[in-house]
């Protein structure tokens, strides 16, 4: 009987499957994994200790860092340190080595290195104790101990009873080996009766390629003691499909460059703009293959880093019904449950932000038993709730109930909530109390997700899947056992009471590595690999994305434990240990470096690429994302470039390169993989056709019916898009237009009761919307939607300025002083009285801040005093400051009531009457441009209304007040720039004819221009600057200006005219 050994669970796997299909059923059989082996000889030999688990290994080692560094390790520290022993163990060296290969080395080692390895020895002898302490074992301390006890029956002239009837050993795949493993595999081969047969991964030669490997096959090879026993074998050539053989001798190669391949499909390269596109091109191809009868196991997506890609390859085959298999399992830390749960950790002694409150209170597993607000997002900022310490969020939603006069309904569920959160609180700052042990901690996190309603939220909605439903609750009871073992770990440790922050800590670090097992469905499923898991395998056809610039290859950094330095200190010690220690079965000079250095450990880079590729039969697809989400470009990886200069790319229509766009194309119906695509093809259709009943796709209606579809719905949302482009560039082109459907509201209603009804004035903001969007003056002043904004620590400038105006309105109730001391004295003396009355509300930020912004608010107050102070006397005096002005403006067949606050108006007398009127608006802005825009001639009556209207509404007030205006008085329109310390004013002066009807052009002809177009119902959005509106606009997400096409159609005609529109645009 043979025994065979395989590098990995797979390739074993596959080898047992190929076994019982030619022999039938195998009854204990000898195929098993290097760490399966040891564990086999471990127990079969009743070698003393048992084995630890995982999480108790993390508690010990988490211990021992504690208490050599006298302080929490950070996140992360434990698995580095865990790792580093693990190698440590795995090359032969206890902890007792360790501390003599420090002893042994070099006496000019610098310091830091020296504390680095000193602190590893430390922490390695402490978790060595807490071993011995448990009488546990790790995986480390098994194999050592089983290669000791196959040493000493060499020696003894015996051999381990379960290998009695092994008469050979036959070594699989020989890839990479731990100095122990090869130990103990030598060792075997020496007490098997027919020794052993040594064989290769790679029926190839390209040894350039496989460098990594080829030394642990040459220090199989070139052992002097095995030199009479073991039989070198290459693995058997198999058939592989075009350039796929070639390829895989030329890759890397550093000889003679050879003739170029010409590309025949079996090997491509795709480029895609995004990896959300790359997952979906590579899932649509899987689907494609699957529907030619190609079957699930032989094709394979072979992933570096599946963090990147775990979950959108999940969603994305679930869409295309492609059933998926991950090896690694599905991280514990990416399903959304353990996220929400860390959250109520990281929360409980946080300052409860708003961002990570919000994600607590917004997760679909924590629900109260009452109904919350609909909205808590907006609710939570329209409190102005920044976090605990600024104002508590239960206390300012009961303010927001007084402030907003909620109706009975609202506040109860707005009371909800408050309650709710304060529960929350209560709960949280429970864990804060005092240290405790682990277990006490676990048993409150327990009850607090109880309390929460985070188990009564799991599969409580009927439109759950059940998929996610049983990946909850399996993810939940990992969760708590690994977290009562690592109880039970502390417990043999003594139990040592800990703080909350030490709790959370120890807990990611437990659940850190923890992966959800996924059981392999019976009708079989495409394998998600690791790059080393590819490893003695071959598929038909392979995928391999991610081919990006410091992904694949993975850029490797210095270890944080045991950097390059350390370990190239501890390898000539280590040699010299491991050579006494383990003399007759390591050679010292085959052991070459113990500890592997980065530049070591970046070798293996260039050889799993090699197996990615030489794993493919058939086809291998090779993929990148050339854009970040945000638009960022990412560069194609090193080995991109290996693959292609290997290949003739002289002829566009055969290249090896295809670059996909970044939609994706529509399928024909016949051709459509996934239900979206087939409804895009049809809604496709019926855009085109522009009618109700398409002849093609129309005998798919009842299969659509029986699926829950809504087939009618769907075909008039189309007749609707259809029009859409067209509607949104000029509404007056579409002649047969559905109101309903575009809410052209004045198809469907009368606004004239709405927008010229006396108790509802216009203001000149709203005028300047209507001309600045149609579209958002309709969702601001006739849905009145508000602006969805988020406060900030900083103080408002809203705030600021309204504080602003409120001071300068007592200021100007008598005229400035001349003296700028005075007028300065004054100016502070009104702003105290003012901030004394101002209640403090949620626009005035953090405390901090508003101490910040009051001084500065102070200091440009002063700075405006001194400089009225020091202006040359101009002759006006202030007439109106702060005064709320009404009046009517004649459009032709109708009236517009209009209303302004204005913020100062000053006069100048004359003999004949007023000779001059000076409106003044102050601007708490140093952006002049903005505002010298605003008086320009072309814009006054056009889009800009402040001003001209205010000046109108003066004219009208002045004269009902009884004042005379003379003939050829001065109109001037004034902004004062609060914060402008070069230019405090902008000027414009207006001639009376402005405000005269029989005037070619005057105020009333553009107020009665967008009049008209909102009592007709104009609310295309039509932006005065599309590039600068739309890009601050609140309502783009209401908004189908840019995602019709319209936006850039409507630009481009504006383009071409050169004048700023066409008059179709003008009417649209």
């Amino acid at each position: 009987m043979d025994l065979h050994l395989y590098p990995t669970a797979l390739s074993r796997d596959h080898a047992v499957r190929e076994a019982a299909r030619t022999q039938g059923t195998l009854f204990d059989h000898r195929h098993m994994t290097y760490a399966e082996l040891c564990e086999r000889l471990y127990r079969a030999e009743g070698l003393p200790g048992r084995l630890i688990e995982l999480p108790i290994q993390t508690v010990f080692i988490r211990h021992s860092l504690t208490a050599a560094m006298d302080e929490d390790p950070s996140p992360g520290l434990v698995a580095a340190y865990r790792a580093v022993i693990d190698e440590l163990k795995g090359a032969g060296l206890a902890a007792g080595d360790a501390a003599r290969a420090l002893e042994l080395s070099a006496a000019e080692l610098p310091s830091n290195t020296r504390q680095a390895i000193q602190r590893l020895v430390e922490v390695f002898q402490r978790y060595q104790a807490c071993l011995d302490q448990a009488g546990l074992v790790d995986q480390g301390d098994r194999d050592l101990a089983v290669l000791a006890h196959l040493q000493r029956l060499r020696h003894a002239g015996t051999k381990p009873a379960w290998l009695r009837y092994i008469r050979r050993i036959v070594v699989h795949d020989i890839y990479h080996l731990s100095l122990v493993h090869y130990a103990v595999v030598s060792l075997l081969i020496q007490l098997a009766d027919d020794g052993g047969v040594l064989q290769h991964f790679s029926a190839g030669a390209n040894v350039d390629a496989m460098r990594f490997a080829e030394f642990t096959w040459q220090r199989f090879v070139a052992d002097e003691s095995l030199a009479a026993l073991v039989l070198p074998e290459f693995a058997r050539p198999r058939r592989r499909g075009g350039n796929l053989e070639a390829l895989s001798e030329r890759l890397f190669s550093v000889g003679p460059k050879q003739e170029p391949l010409k590309p025949d499909g079996t090997v491509r390269i795709v480029a895609v703009p995004g990896r959300a596109r790359e997952v979906e091109s590579l899932v649509r191809r899987v689907r494609e293959l699957l529907e030619g009868g190609v079957s699930p196991e032989r094709i394979a997506i072979i992933v570096r880093h599946l963090e990147l890609y775990g979950d959108l390859l999940e969603a994305t085959a679930r869409r295309y019904r492609v059933p998926l298999w991950f090896r690694r399992g599905l991280p514990l830390f990416h399903v959304p449950l353990t996220k929400t749960v860390f959250s109520l950790l990281e929360l409980a002694d946080s300052t409860y932000s708003r961002q990570a409150l919000l994600k607590v209170l917004t997760s679909a597993y924590l629900r109260s038993d009452g109904e919350w607000p609909d909205d808590v997002v907006g609710l939570v900022n329209a409190a102005g709730y920044l976090d605990r310490t600024h104002a508590p969020l239960p206390k300012l939603l009961r303010a927001y109930i007084r402030r907003r006069q909620l109706g009975k309904d609202e506040a109860v569920r707005v009371n909800t909530l408050a309650t709710w959160v304060e529960q929350l609180q209560t709960s949280l700052d429970r864990f804060l109390e005092r240290p405790r042990p682990f277990l006490a901690h676990l048993e409150d996190l327990k009850a607090l997700l109880l309390q929460l309603g985070v188990v009564r939220a799991m599969g409580m909605s009927p439109d759950i899947p059940l998929h996610v439903v049983q990946r909850d609750r399996e993810a939940l009871r990992l969760l708590c056992d690994t977290l009562w073992t690592g109880a039970e770990a502390l417990r043999l440790l003594g139990d040592a009471q800990l703080d909350f922050a030490a709790f959370r800590l120890l807990a990611i670090d437990l659940l850190r590595e923890v992966t959800l097992d996924q059981a392999l469905p019976v009708a079989g499923a495409v394998p998600v690999l690791g790059a080393r898991d590819v490893l003695g395998l071959d598929f038909d056809y392979v995928f391999v994305p991610g081919l990006a610039d410091t992904e694949f290859p993975q850029h490797y950094s210095d270890d944080p434990v045991l950097d390059d330095a350390a370990r190239l200190a501890l390898n000539p010690p280590a040699r010299t240990l491991l050579a006494e220690k383990f003399a007759g079965v390591l050679d010292r000079r085959l052991l070459g470096r113990v500890l592997l250095t980065t530049m070591d450990r970046a070798r293996e880079e260039p050889l799993l690429f090699f197996m990615a590729l030489e794993a493919a039969n058939h086809e291998c697809i090779l993929s990148y994302p050339t854009r970040t989400p945000d638009g960022e470009a990412i560069f194609a990886s090193i080995f991109v470039d290996e693959v292609r200069r290997h290949f003739r790319e002289d002829e566009p229509a055969a290249a090896v390169v295809q670059r996909l766009p970044a939609l994706p194309s529509v399928p024909p119906l016949a051709q459509c993989l996934e239900p979206g695509e087939a409804l895009r093809q049809l809604a496709r259709a019926w855009w085109a056709s522009g009618t109700d009943a398409p002849t093609g796709p129309s005998a798919l209606d009842a299969v659509w019916r029986a699926h829950g579809i809504e087939v009618e719905r769907l075909r008039q949302s189309a007749r609707v898009e259809r029009m859409r482009k067209r509607y949104l560039v000029d509404a007056n082109a579409v002649d047969d237009l559905d109101a309903a459907a575009f809410g052209h509201v004045a198809r469907l209603l009368d606004l004239r009761p709405r927008l010229l009804d006396p108790q509802r004035p216009w203001s000149p903001s709203m005028l300047e919307d209507l001309a600045a969007c149609p579209f958002a003056f309709f969702a601001a002043h006739v849905l009145r939607l508000g602006p969805r904004s988020e406060p900030d620590y900083d103080v408002s400038p809203a705030v600021l300025g309204n504080l602003a105006h409120a001071i300068l309105a007592r200021y100007f109730q008598i005229e400035p002083p001349r003296d700028p001391p005075a007028a300065v004295q004054r100016m502070r003396a009104i702003a105290q009285q003012v901030l004394a009355t101002w209640e403090y509300g949620p626009g005035f930020g953090h405390p901090g801040f508003w101490q910040v912004r009051k001084t500065e608010l102070l200091a440009i107050l002063d700075d405006l005093a001194t400089y009225l102070a020091t202006q040359p006397p101009d002759g006006y005096r202030t007439c109106y400051h702060e005064h709320t002005m009404t009046g009517v403006a004649p459009c032709a067949a109708w009236a517009v009531c209009l209303t302004g606050r204005v913020d100062r108006v000053a006069v100048r007398q004359g003999p004949g009457g007023i000779t001059g009127v000076l409106v003044q608006d102050f601007k708490y802005s140093a952006s002049a441009a903005r505002y010298r825009e605003q008086l320009q001639a072309d814009a006054l009556g056009n889009w800009s209304f402040q001003l001209p209207v205010y000046l109108y509404l003066t004219l009208q007030q002045l004269a009902h007040d009884g004042h005379q205006l003379a003939p050829n008085a001065e109109l001037r329109l004034q902004y004062l720039l609060l914060k402008d310390a070069g230019r405090k004013t902008l000027d414009a002066s207006i001639i009376q004819g402005f405000f005269d009807p029989g005037q070619t052009w005057n105020l009333f002809q553009g107020i009665r221009q967008l009049t008209e177009r909102a009592l007709a119902g104009h609310f295309a959005p039509r932006p005065l600057d599309p590039k600068q509106t739309c890009a601050h606009c609140a309502y783009t997400a209401l908004c189908r200006f840019w995602s019709s096409g319209a936006g850039a159609e409507t630009w481009r005609l504006r383009e071409t005219a050169g004048d700023g529109g066409t008059d179709a645009e003008d009417e649209a």
